[in-house]
């Protein structure tokens, strides 16, 4: 799908975090915002960590030593990132790799370190789309957990964070990507 660029002053330098649990459409509207307001596109590290690896996300979980080294890269990655790049929408933030480390059963505390507390404060400075989750975006791709217990716990640690650090965040519940497209639009056009 191709969109036409459209710069405005405004959002030069400005980064956009689109976050949520898996399988809310982070990735095909990040893609969307970056080809529509010309910002370089941050994917997702942990598919980039699983295609580096030698095993599977399942093999990988099994065993709590790789579980927490897998962990640990993503954070490393994710927080690399974001401080390393300016003008950018992230289908994830620093944010999502805590959470799924507390959900794989890896303390947040063994990842947190400066760089946490450097970009945490700074979202807010920034737009915040945060997608919520809708059973009819749940796809089986053969590395998601598509249980649906699964993707509301996860949401409701993100609801958590976001409360807890006073993310300024605009919420989106449709999983109409027509209507997203509109609020995006709002916010960022």
């Amino acid at each position: 799908m191709q969109y036409a660029p459209h710069v405005d002053i405004h959002l030069v330098d400005k980064m956009t975090y689109v976050i949520g649990t898996h399988s809310t459409g982070k990735t095909t509207l990040s893609a969307y915002i970056a080809a529509k307001y010309d910002k370089k596109l941050l994917t997702e590290t942990a598919r980039e960590i699983i295609r580096e690896s030698d095993k599977t996300l399942a093999e990988i979980r099994l065993d709590l030593k790789d579980n927490e080294e897998f962990q640990k890269k993503i954070y490393d990655r994710q927080a690399n990132k974001e401080l390393n790049n300016s003008n950018f929408v992230s289908d994830r933030s620093i944010i999502d790799t805590i959470i799924y480390s507390a959900a794989c059963n890896i303390s947040p505390w063994d990842l947190i370190d400066e760089r946490f507390y450097e970009l945490v404060p700074k979202m807010n400075e920034h737009e915040i789309f945060y997608l919520r989750p809708h059973k009819s975006l749940v796809k089986d791709d053969g590395v998601r957990n598509t249980n649906w217990d699964w993707i509301m716990r996860i949401d409701g640690m993100f609801h958590f964070l976001v409360n807890y650090y006073r993310l300024d965040v605009i919420e989106i519940r449709t999983p109409d990507f027509g209507r997203r497209i509109d609020i995006v639009n709002q916010h960022l056009g």
